[in-house]
């Protein structure tokens, strides 16, 4: 599994409690995300079963690109 698919992959886990918020009322999402250094991609499709799946779905509602954040150090 790709690093981009395991990120996706925790961020689902963390929102279960959140889901009938999170998912749409009918039928399916699919937002695309790609980290921007290494061009991985993957899928979360919200719907009645919450998945992540590698890759760029054709179609996806939106797309979002994460860059890497550099954390500055104290001091």
């Amino acid at each position: 599994m790709s690093e981009c698919a395991e990120i996706l992959e925790r961020l689902l886990d963390d929102a279960k409690l959140y889901m009938e918020f999170i998912k749409p009322h009918r039928g399916e999402m699919k937002i695309c995300v790609e980290l921007a250094d290494t061009g991985e991609t993957a899928t979360l499709v919200l719907g009645d079963k919450p998945q992540v799946t590698e890759g760029y779905i054709e179609g996806s509602d939106g797309k979002v690109s994460m860059i890497e954040k550099h954390s500055r150090g104290k001091g």
